[in-house]
């Protein structure tokens, strides 16, 4: 997933939720995102772009078939 699509699909929390998983703070996990240079970018993206499929996956699951 791109930066600009991670920045776009974003909700509250991620950054907590991605701070947890890499072990570094919400505040780090936002300047390594804008970083491509830091140590953490890779790691950071990675993490984001799990967590965004995860929850899109999770709602497009859970959405109840509307009959017309």
């Amino acid at each position: 997933m791109e930066i600009q699509e991670i920045k776009q699909k974003k909700a509250i929390n991620d950054f907590v939720v991605a701070s947890k998983i890499i072990g570094i703070t919400p505040g780090n996990v936002k300047q390594a995102l804008n970083r491509p240079g830091s140590k953490y970018h890779t790691a950071v993206v990675g993490a984001l772009t799990r967590i965004i499929t995860g929850r899109e996956q999770l709602i497009s699951e859970s959405k109840p078939e509307v009959a017309a």
